[in-house]
């Protein structure tokens, strides 16, 4: 398999070369021991968020620690080298209740120790000083506003032998040799033994280091050049052999779009996720922010970055200009709507009472997902979780519009291929069943909707209780779109609107969530001209791409890609502008088609809620003992 990643990876990385693409990406809490790229954010399993500074930061290895947190709570996690001495105990005072002789050590409020000889201190009234010689002979003068604390005591010290030969021991103050001090709280600092971390300076650059282990995932930049071995035109396939498998493995999906900022080729969009035989063709609306006009000029570049055939059957472009400060959000049915001044949310939680309003109140790619890791060892769980929202509703009205962006994880992205293979060689037969509509696909519907592994169903909560009033569709898993969910509220009692969705484990994530209650008319939409449509082999392909019939331009392999070109319209004076990608088609996976299907366990699937669930735990812990190594 190898061989032919490498293979795929030459035959394209000089097109890289030509033009770099630049993508930012998710990465699992379990894929970051072995990602090379630079990391520039982590979120943790409670929404909190660290963000790196333009340099990001690296998984590093340490020899060993101190772990703590400091008296404020904020963590600490501090290198044994630089290091000059660890106290365990310490005694403070004021300098106002003591002597100056018989002052051994001054703390400074900027955390700096000045240590003196065995003949202590004076008091200088001239300058409100505490002065005297350092034990190295240098002369030494502090301003009292200047002073934290006074030692008259020495510290309780600890070497760093001692320490690691005795985990018990707590250290309450660090000195270290450039003579700066860090203290703990009560719990004391202790040594943690060597590891990875993943270090590097935030957007205060302060230096962090932050256990892998504690994260729910990362997100990582990629700017992508041919000479890097790349594949696919700056895709998602990170460096190094494992990364690509992780990529090229558990990426199901259909094209990537790219789209055109000036400079270079940013992954924008990511429509079709789901439709993977004729008989699921859709249409998509992806909205493409950064996208920008050059000479007039519109361009986009659509790649095949996965081992499927991909089937375009027609790509548009739209414009829409608006009043600056609102927004375009399309719903299911590629209907666009104002939103000007949505109303936040007043709680999220899920069914364990856990606050997920720092996932969802900011459209700021920090997503709600589940830690598959939690599962792996649980033989009886349950298979979804109840997400329940609360907003607030002005009483006079009876429609709102849901704005959330969700859509499928990488994993459940996966799981489409892995249930696929479960047709084994019959997986074509059961493939053209779906495309003439047959009862195959009503069973498959029905259990794809009974199970909403890839449609949510939502709830709100009315006079006689929780009511289905809307879907939800999956989308991603890279790129996922806002969407609009229309809803009568009018049955709703109070000033607060409750919505609640029920996850099946490891298939959702959720970015962001509003209510907009203005009624708005529906904008006005202007089409873009195609000007060009040239693919990877110099053809124009224009009347394939660019017109309504049931011709399709094909994408067999991974690294094929065309090239879009559009007309640009004036934009209104005084307007915003937002452009919007339609893509029309549909995929389908490469499979191995050698084993015979497994009509036994397909139907045990059917026949019991949450079984796929259970199975697809089952599956990921596979793939992590077969693809990932562990540091």
């Amino acid at each position: 398999m190898y061989k032919k990643i490498i293979s795929a990876l030459l035959l394209i990385s000089f097109f890289n070369y030509l033009i770099g693409c630049y993508t930012v990406e998710k990465m699992s809490k379990e894929e970051v021991y072995n990602n090379t790229e630079k990391i520039t954010e982590v979120v943790f399993p409670s929404g909190e968020s660290v963000k790196f500074n333009k340099a990001g930061a690296k998984l590093v290895y340490v020899d060993g620690m101190i772990s703590g947190r400091n008296e404020k709570g904020g963590k600490y996690q501090i290198p044994l080298e630089g290091i000059k001495e660890l106290r365990i105990k310490t005694y403070p005072v004021k300098p106002d209740e003591v002597k100056p002789e018989e002052i051994k050590e001054v703390i400074a409020i900027n955390s700096r120790s000045y240590v003196f000889d065995r003949n202590g201190a004076v008091f200088n009234e001239v300058n409100n000083s505490i002065k005297g010689k350092s034990r190295e002979g240098k002369d030494l003068e502090i301003k009292l506003e200047g002073i934290d604390y006074v030692y008259v005591t020495e510290p309780d010290t600890i070497s760093i032998s001692g320490l690691i030969a005795n985990y018990s021991v707590r250290v309450k103050q660090i000195v270290f040799f450039n003579n700066t001090v860090r203290n703990f709280d009560d719990s004391g600092g202790k040594y943690a033994e060597p590891k990875y971390v993943i270090k590097g300076m935030n957007t205060l650059n302060e230096q962090l280091q932050i256990d892998p282990e504690e994260i729910l995932y990362i997100n990582v930049e990629k700017m992508n050049y041919g000479n890097t071995c790349l594949a696919t035109l700056g895709g998602i396939v990170l460096v190094g052999g494992i990364i690509v498998l992780i990529a090229l493995a558990t990426k199901e999906s259909c094209p990537f779009i790219y789209s055109f900022d000036g400079e270079k080729y940013v992954f924008d969009a990511e429509p079709l996720g789901g439709a993977t035989t004729k008989g699921l063709q859709r249409e998509d609306y992806s909205c493409l922010e950064n996208l920008k006009e050059v000479n007039g000029k519109y361009k986009l570049r659509i790649t095949n970055e996965v081992a499927e055939t991909q089937y375009i059957n027609r790509m548009q472009l739209f414009t829409v200009d608006h009043p600056a400060g609102t927004e375009i959000i399309f719903n299911n049915d590629g209907e666009g709507f104002f939103v000007d001044n949505p109303a936040s949310l007043i709680y999220a939680t899920d069914e364990n009472g856990n606050s997920l309003n720092k996932f969802l109140e900011k459209e700021d790619d920090v997503c709600w997902q589940n830690n598959m890791k939690d599962y792996l060892n649980l033989e009886n769980f349950n298979t979804r979780q109840t997400l329940t929202f609360a907003f607030p509703k002005p009483e006079s009205t009876d429609s709102a519009k849901l704005i959330l962006d969700a859509g499928t994880t990488l994993w459940g992205s996966n799981m489409i291929k892995e249930m696929l293979m479960l047709y084994g060689n019959e997986v074509d037969n059961w493939y053209e069943k779906i495309d003439q509509k047959k009862i195959e696909y009503n069973h498959m519907m029905s259990f794809l909707q009974n199970e909403e592994l890839y449609e949510l169903k939502l709830y709100l909560k009315e006079k006689d209780g929780w009511n289905e009033k809307g879907i939800i569709q999956g989308g991603g898993p890279f790129i996922t779109e806002k969407r609009i969910v229309e809803l009568d509220v009018s049955n709703v009692e109070g000033d607060t609107l409750f919505l609640r969705v029920n996850p099946p484990v490891g298939f959702w994530s959720f970015d962001y969530m509003a209510v907009e209650y203005s009624n708005s008319n529906q904008p006005n939409i202007s089409l873009c001209k195609m000007t060009s449509a040239i693919d990877y082999k110099s053809t124009d392909i224009s009347e394939i791409i660019n017109s309504e019939n049931e011709n399709y331009y094909l994408m067999p392999e991974t690294g094929n890609y065309f090239d879009l070109e559009f007309e640009a319209p004036e934009i209104s004076k005084g307007m915003a502008r937002s452009v919007f990608a339609k893509t029309s088609g549909y995929y389908k996976i490469h499979l191995p088609k050698t084993d015979p299907p497994d009509y036994q366990f397909l139907y045990s699937l059917s026949m019991n809620p949450g079984k796929i669930v259970k199975y697809s735990v089952e599956k990921y812990k596979e793939w992590l003992n077969k693809n990932l190594t562990t540091k």
